[in-house]
C-alpha cells in the first residue's frame, strides 16, 4: 500500500526507500554519525580488524551525508 505513495514497485524497494530516509534523517541528528563510527570501531576492535576509515574521512564514491 505504501508503494503507491513513495513510487516504488516492490516491497523491497519500499523498505529500501524507508531505510534510506530514516538514515538520512538520523545523520542530521547531532552525535549520530560519531556514535555509529564509534560502534563500528568497537566492533572492529573486538574482531581484531584494523581501522581503515577515520571519523571525518569520506570514502570515494559515497554521498556526503553531513
Amino acid at each position: 500500500m505504501a508503494a503507491s505513495f513513495v513510487g516504488t514497485q516492490t516491497l523491497q524497494d519500499t523498505i529500501d526507500a524507508a531505510v534510506q530516509e530514516f538514515l538520512a534523517r538520523m545523520h542530521r541528528v547531532p552525535g549520530f554519525s560519531e556514535a555509529v563510527h564509534n560502534a563500528e570501531e568497537n566492533r572492529r576492535r573486538r574482531a581484531g580488524v584494523p581501522s581503515i576509515v577515520k571519523p571525518n574521512d569520506q570514502l570515494p564514491g559515497t554521498p556526503d551525508i553531513s
